[in-house]
C-alpha cells in the first residue's frame, strides 16, 4: 500500500519475486546475488544482474522505498507497515500473556493477530531461493497461533467452535498431529466419542501411508484416555497438555500475512 493506505497492484511474476525477497528483510541491505537467487532459482540467465537493475528500476516507479545499498539494495518499511512482522510481535505478546497466567487477555490477542491474515502465505509468488524457507516459517507461526488459541478455547468449554474452526485447518493440513489432537478432544468433550476414536485411526492411516510412521505417544495416550473415558478429558479446566513437537509434513499453502 502507499502512505494513503491505497493499493499498489504488483501484477509481475518478478517484481513480485523480488518485491518479496526485499519485504522479507526489511530495513536491511539484500546483495544482489541472494536477490537474483531468490527471483530465478540456482540457474539464473547471464543476464540476471542487468534484469535484476531493470526489476529494481521499475519497482522503484511505483514504490520509492526502495535504495541502493553497496553491492544490492533495501527496502525501507515502518516499524508498524509490515503485517508479518506485525503478526510475530502479536504472537510473542500472546503467548508471553498465556505464560503470566492472563489466558482470555492471551485469546483476545492472539484472534486480532490471526486477522491480519489475508490470502496466502507470499500470494502469487513463486518461492525460488530461500523464499520457500520463509514460506514455511510463516506457515509455523501461523499454526502455533492458531493452535494456541484453540488450545484456550478448549480450556474455556468452547469445544463446538474449536471443532468449526479446525475442520478446514486440518484440511489443508492432513499430517499435523497436534490439529488432530485437539479434534479428538473437542469431540470428546461434545459427546461424540465414536467420531473422536474415528479420528485417530484416520490420522494414524494418514501418518503410516504417507510417511511410514506411527502416531506421536502424545496422541496414542490421547487416543488411551479417550477409550478409558477418563475423567480428567471430560474437564475443561486448564489448557491440555503440549506434545512433543510436531513432525515436519509436506509443505501445504494456508493464509499467511500479505506481505
Amino acid at each position: 500500500m502507499d502512505d494513503s493506505g491505497n493499493s499498489i497492484p504488483i501484477n509481475r511474476k518478478k517484481h513480485r519475486q523480488l518485491l518479496a525477497a526485499l519485504l522479507v528483510r526489511a530495513n536491511t541491505a539484500v546483495p544482489c546475488v541472494q536477490l537474483i537467487n531468490n527471483v530465478w532459482g540456482e540457474d539464473p540467465p547471464r543476464s540476471a544482474r542487468g534484469n535484476l537493475k531493470t526489476y529494481v528500476s521499475q519497482l522503484r516507479q511505483r514504490i520509492d522505498r526502495i535504495e541502493t545499498s553497496g553491492e544490492g539494495y533495501r527496502i525501507r518499511v515502518g516499524e508498524h507497515e509490515l503485517d508479518s512482522a506485525v503478526f510475530a510481535a502479536m504472537l510473542r505478546r500472546g503467548l508471553r500473556t498465556l505464560e503470566e497466567g492472563r489466558p482470555a487477555e492471551a485469546a483476545r490477542t492472539l484472534e486480532e493477530a490471526l486477522g491480519l491474515w489475508r490470502g496466502a502465505t507470499l500470494q502469487d509468488t513463486p518461492l525460488d531461493g530461500d523464499l520457500a524457507l520463509t514460506h514455511t516459517h510463516l506457515d509455523e507461526q501461523r499454526l502455533t497461533c492458531f493452535e494456541t488459541l484453540m488450545d484456550i478455547h478448549l480450556s474455556q468449554g468452547r469445544h463446538t467452535e474449536v471443532l468449526a474452526r479446525l475442520y478446514p485447518v486440518i484440511g489443508s493440513h492432513p499430517l499435523h498431529e497436534r490439529l488432530w489432537g485437539l479434534q479428538m478432544t473437542a469431540l470428546y468433550r461434545d459427546g461424540r466419542c465414536a467420531e473422536a476414536l474415528a479420528a485417530y485411526r484416520t490420522m494414524r492411516a494418514r501418518l503410516v501411508e504417507e510417511l511410514g510412521v506411527d502416531p506421536s505417544p502424545e496422541l496414542e495416550r490421547l487416543h488411551g484416555q479417550i477409550l478409558a473415558r477418563d475423567p480428567a478429558l471430560s474437564s475443561p479446566a486448564g489448557l491440555p497438555p503440549r506434545p512433543a513437537p510436531r513432525r515436519p509434513a509436506p509443505r501445504a499453502q494456508v493464509d499467511a500475512p500479505v506481505i
